[in-house]
């Protein structure tokens, strides 16, 4: 208790002091003064320890490994930063997943283009019976004459045989009327076909429609003019020319038509003839 102090200031204990200790300094009995001492000693350990603990708290709060109250979102309870996964932490700037393309849309057909394909099937549908139709009245009056004469019967009346005893009479009159009905025919379906504009797609189709069409009906017109003027030469001069023309425009119209309903994915529902007049009508026999 008397540590530090000068040994020259410090009298010499006696033997009784010696003995007594701090109890005789204090004036209390010797079990008392150790009771005494042993709080003291308690109290200042604890006071350390406290002390040591404070320190340490707030140096964890210092470092951020302790968040208490409002700053820790979760109720307080303590959080290390590092043991989030990788699923728990979103990295800035990510990329996501591309998302799915959108499957391709169809083209259909609009419905002007089809409207008026549809015009024109109607169209081709009226030339086919015309002209079969002619065809077959062709056809009937050839075979009256070739029963009744033979295949020179023909001949001999363009000929102009004037027999009032024969029974044979001139085809020229009737085929030359048959044919004339053709062309007017003709020239009216032209007409009603060119009544329905086509849309800007469909005029190359409608051009060569028009050409199949006009020259199907030149070809009636001048066929039906040698027959009224029994011109056999000319008639003969007429075969096969038909293919460099009316073939030829009926194959480039049939052409166009596929194109564009495969544009737009569209089934071709009608097709376009080839000749089906001028040179019908020339190959029967007898010309």
């Amino acid at each position: 208790m008397h540590c530090g102090q000068p040994l020259a200031a410090s009298p010499v204990p006696t033997a009784a002091q010696q003995v007594a200790g701090p109890a005789a300094a204090t004036g209390m009995p010797l079990s008392q003064a150790f009771d005494a001492q042993r709080r003291r000693n308690r109290a200042a350990v604890g006071g350390a320890a406290l002390l040591a603990l404070v320190a340490a708290f707030f140096g964890l709060r210092a470092t951020g490994l302790l968040k208490i109250g409002a700053s820790q979102p979760d109720g307080g309870n303590l959080k290390l930063h590092a043991s989030a996964g990788p699923a728990a932490l979103e990295k800035p700037g990510a990329i996501s997943p591309a998302p799915l393309e959108k499957p391709a849309t169809v083209i259909t057909m609009p419905d002007d283009i089809r409207k008026w394909l549809e015009h024109l099937h109607q169209c081709e549908l009226k030339r086919v019976a015309v002209t079969t139709s002619a065809l077959n009245q062709a056809m009937v009056e050839k075979e009256k004459l070739s029963v009744n004469g033979g295949a020179d019967a023909v001949q001999d009346a363009l000929n102009g045989i004037d027999d009032p005893n024969s029974e044979l009479h001139s085809p020229v009159d009737s085929l030359a009327a048959m044919i004339k009905k053709m062309h007017d025919d003709m020239a009216d379906l032209q007409k009603l076909f060119d009544s329905y504009p086509a849309p800007d797609e469909c005029q190359p189709i409608q051009a060569a429609y028009d050409q199949a069409v006009g020259e199907e009906r030149d070809e009636l017109g001048d066929l039906a003019d040698h027959l009224a003027a029994n011109d056999m030469e000319k008639i003969q001069s007429m075969k096969g020319m038909s293919n460099s023309g009316i073939d030829a425009a009926g194959a480039k119209t049939d052409r166009l038509v596929g194109e564009i309903c495969d544009k737009y994915n569209t089934k071709k529902w009608f097709s376009i003839n080839k000749d089906i007049g001028g040179a019908g009508v020339l190959s029967i026999p007898g010309f």
